[in-house]
């Protein structure tokens, strides 16, 4: 069930992702950069997926994020609707595996 509240002001959307034995969130909101070291404390490892212009306008927040998790890695994909495809995921998979992730 999703749950919706209100912190600091802005608006946070929690959406549960029941996978059987690993379950997870989905937490939508604005400037949930600023509180990324609480999110990320409980896994050990992971990734960023981003794209090449939020990288770009965000870079130092994005290095700041992925800095917080311990083995933490950086994937950045093309920008734009025709990256949106089995290529791309391929190519996050394959580096997902390479930091040793999954």
């Amino acid at each position: 069930m999703k749950t919706t509240s209100v912190q600091k002001g802005k608006i946070i959307c929690e959406l549960p992702v029941p996978t059987g034995d690993r379950p997870y969130t989905i937490t939508v909101g604005e400037d949930l950069h600023s509180h990324c070291a609480a999110f990320l404390r409980p896994y050990p490892q992971g990734a960023v997926v981003t794209n090449e212009t939020v990288y770009g306008l965000y870079r130092a927040r994005t290095e700041a994020i992925r800095s917080e998790i311990p083995s933490g890695g950086l994937i950045v994909v093309g920008d734009g609707e025709r990256y949106k495809n089995m290529d791309t995921l391929g190519r996050i998979y394959r580096e997902l595996q390479s930091l040793g992730i999954g």
